[in-house]
């Protein structure tokens, strides 16, 4: 984990980050989590949130396809 004065204040916290299986959103959730936080990502695609999920970039996911 690295360690950044700024960051410092976040860690255990949660932050929800959408479109957090591509691009921006994807970046700031992995950053998120290497800082410490908890990160609940969302997004369209259930399936590429998934891949975000198994490398540990999201602590949990949720996409618009579980809406009904």
């Amino acid at each position: 984990m690295h360690f950044h004065p700024l960051m410092d204040r976040w860690k255990g916290r949660v932050a929800l980050v959408t479109g957090a299986s591509v691009g921006i959103g994807a970046a700031t959730a992995k950053e998120l989590v290497r800082f410490g936080m908890k990160v609940v990502g969302c997004a369209r695609d259930v399936e590429k949130i998934k891949v975000c999920f198994k490398y540990n970039f999201i602590v949990t996911l949720f996409s618009s396809n579980h809406l009904t």
